[in-house]
């Protein structure tokens, strides 16, 4: 059920013309509370631990001293 939710909310997010990051978040955010299985706590717990990884952060400070 949150596949149909996503596809179908993320196009018309893009048609209304919002721009693609949010339209992505928004269609994400959207899925997960219709899916109602996992909980909303749980969301922004698994973002920060996933933008705490080394390899993520590696990319910026690699171009950070050219600046």
């Amino acid at each position: 059920m949150m596949l149909p939710v996503f596809f179908i909310s993320l196009f018309i997010f893009i048609f209304l013309s919002v721009p693609i990051a949010f339209s992505l978040g928004l269609s994400t955010a959207l899925g997960v509370w219709m899916h109602d299985t996992l909980p909303l706590e749980i969301i922004p717990q698994r973002i920060f631990v996933s933008m705490n990884s080394f390899p993520l952060m590696a990319i910026p400070f690699l171009f950070l001293p050219e600046i």
